[in-house]
């Protein structure tokens, strides 16, 4: 039961202690309820949530024709991860509700102007944070894991655990989240006259070494990734500054990042898509890449990310390095391919022979089934369907990496590498074993004769 006053036109209540605790408590529990009802309907939904979850890493490893199915060293590993998940989510959609019973709570205890403005900073801070969620799950976090991918070379495959995967995923959004709000406290600050807009323009440098700092922290211990947070932290700083106090140091701090920001971007982006990687020659029909359509005895340069048809009896031949014979590819047949930089790219339909017989540095072909990497050897590959592929060694030796496995083939030697297994006829297997018992039934073999036995 509370007291109702009216003092100079601002509503107030006083409450004893024990009505506080009992509010408090009443509030609480409904909090417990919901998120609770939430957490069991996620559960429920867990397949299609762990499917959105798990895009970020579905994308970086689709970039490289990888498996992108997430694996576990525990029973428990995958159900507890699961329940980590459902966990999240609940919180995520139950957060109207929570914010709701805490304004209730605290609500009465602010003059209208407190409410009226909690109410905006409220607002605010939800819309920056879910900025910073969305440019995590769309673009860093996909990038980064892309970049991380890339990093690991050649000679290694990725084995990568649910549960490590989810905490990465997690840790990342809502520090980019936080991040976020980087604006909306610098602009209060300097409204509320705690901080001095001369003292956030002194204080920049640091500023930006923070903004490394905590990057560091964050991220995965690679320059790229705390690099893409860094730089998007010191930004947020910058505009911050810029909405709190407009002045002409601001915009110039500000205007001078962002564009060396764009620059590099551009530069970088130059680099992967428009800098070639080699060149491809149409040696008989028709070769295409979007608009791009060779006839035969025509050539084009060759860039990252391009994907080739072939049409039928096509045949292109492919140098990344025009100067010299070696290393290059011949592919023919209705063939699918695409290029990821220079020595790299992925063989999705067709036949390859692929020439790198003098000592230069590895040539990686990716198809659906394998990782064939060739150093010093000559070799073809066959992609005759999405589950299988032969390699036929003509010389030299290759390695291959098909569902966790490494095989070496030397020379002289084919193998046939399929996934999921071969198929086969159910139906003769049973019946050859149906004539077998039926024989053994009829004809039952002897008792051996253990005189006729030799001796020990």
């Amino acid at each position: 039961m509370s007291e109702r006053k009216k003092e100079v036109g601002v509503e107030e209540f006083s409450m004893s202690l024990g009505d506080h605790i009992e509010e408090l408590r009443r509030r609480v529990l409904r909090c417990i309820l919901v998120v609770g009802a939430v957490f069991i309907a996620a559960w429920f939904l867990r397949g299609p949530m762990m499917r959105v979850l798990i895009r970020p890493h579905a994308l970086a490893m689709k970039a490289f024709q990888l498996e992108p199915t997430l694996k576990f060293r525990t029973y428990l590993e995958p159900v507890t991860a699961q329940l980590k998940a459902c966990l999240v989510l609940s919180l995520v959609l139950a957060a109207p509700v929570l914010l709701y019973q805490m304004w209730a709570f605290i609500a009465p205890g602010l003059y209208k102007r407190e409410r009226r403005l909690m109410v905006r900073l409220g607002l605010v801070s939800a819309l920056c944070f879910a900025a910073g969620v969305a440019f995590g799950y769309f673009l860093f976090i996909p990038l980064a894991l892309r970049f991380l991918l890339a990093l690991s070379g050649a000679q290694t495959e990725p084995v990568l655990m649910i549960g490590s995967y989810l905490s990465l995923l997690f840790v990342m959004t809502l520090a980019l989240g936080v991040v976020f709000q980087t604006p909306l406290v610098m602009f209060h600050l300097v409204r509320w006259g705690i901080v001095s807009v001369e003292a956030i323009q002194e204080h920049r440098k640091m500023a930006i070494l923070a903004g490394f700092v905590l990057a560091a922290f964050f991220t995965p211990p690679d320059p790229f990734t705390q690099i893409m947070m860094a730089v998007p932290l010191i930004m947020l700083y910058d505009l911050g500054a810029l909405a709190a106090a407009p002045s002409r140091r601001a915009f110039a701090n500000f205007g001078r990042f962002a564009g060396l920001v764009t620059l590099v971007l551009g530069a970088a982006a130059a680099f992967f898509f428009l800098w070639p990687v080699g060149r491809i020659s149409a040696v008989r029909g028709t070769a295409q890449s979007g608009s791009r359509l060779l006839q035969a005895d025509e050539g084009a340069s060759l860039r990252r990310g391009r994907t080739w048809h072939l049409g039928d009896g096509g045949l292109v031949r492919i140098d990344f390095r025009p100067d010299a014979p070696e290393p290059h590819l011949l592919i023919s047949g209705k063939a699918r391919f695409q290029v990821h930089g220079c020595w790299k790219l992925s063989l999705y339909d067709g036949r390859a022979l692929a020439n790198n017989t003098a000592p230069a540095s590895p040539m990686e072909v990716r198809t659906p089934v394998a990782t064939v990497i060739l150093r010093g050897s000559r070799t073809e590959l066959i992609v005759r369907d999405p589950n299988t592929l032969t390699v036929n060694v003509l010389a030299g030796e290759v390695v291959v990496k098909a569902e966790g496995r490494t095989a070496r083939l030397p020379g002289g030697h084919s193998r046939t590498f399929r996934r999921g297994g071969e198929a086969f006829d159910t139906r003769e297997v049973d019946e050859k074993w149906r004539r077998l018992l039926s024989d053994e039934n009829d004809n039952p073999p002897p008792l051996p004769d253990a005189r006729s036995q030799p001796g020990p």
